[in-house]
């Protein structure tokens, strides 16, 4: 059996539980997509945040009750029990390729965090790279002609595998 929750013509999407058994979803009552909170027990839906312009995108919910999100290119918490969210500084690390042009140490297309959270490996241009993640030290992996991508750490962070074409082909190495 199924229950419609929210009613009217506006749009509401990409609803997420909270650990309390609420519902936050992305609606756009107030006429930009906002988080709205929807209590099951009186079915009175919320409004949680209230930007303009610009709508709310990818919401989830963490097992602590936070909810995040994106809004005009920034992402944003909201910490279990707050009134307002806040925006969250990100910090992108960067690179230095040794032997390569300066414009590709921000131009990589994939990259997987190794299970230690001392490594990151990289793809960029269809390489592999493993970066320290201070990004002083930096090991390029691969370099052939065929592109490789899809990098994974093994459990203990001792080995890497990535997809890799080879004669059209591709396949795990």
């Amino acid at each position: 059996m199924h229950q419609r929750l929210t009613g009217g013509v506006h749009e509401s999407r990409d609803a997420v539980w909270s650990p309390r058994g609420e519902v936050y979803y992305l609606g756009e009552e107030s006429g930009s997509l906002n988080v709205w909170r929807l209590s099951l027990v009186d079915r009175t839906p919320r409004q949680v945040t209230h930007f303009t312009g610009d709508p709310v995108r990818s919401l989830s919910m963490a097992r602590t009750g936070d909810v995040a999100f994106s809004q005009d290119g920034e992402i944003w918490r909201l910490r279990h029990g707050a009134d307002a969210p806040e925006r969250i500084d990100v910090h992108v690390a960067s690179a230095v390729f040794p032997g390569e042009s300066a414009n590709r140490n921000s131009n990589f297309s994939e990259f997987a965090l190794s299970p230690t959270g001392r490594e990151v490996a990289l793809v960029v241009n269809g390489d592999v790279f493993v970066a320290s993640i201070s990004g002083r030290h930096v090991k390029r992996m691969t370099q052939t002609p065929g592109e490789e991508r899809s990098p994974i750490f093994s459990p203990d962070g001792r080995r890497l595998a990535y997809a890799a074409e080879r004669d059209g082909r591709w396949s795990p190495i």
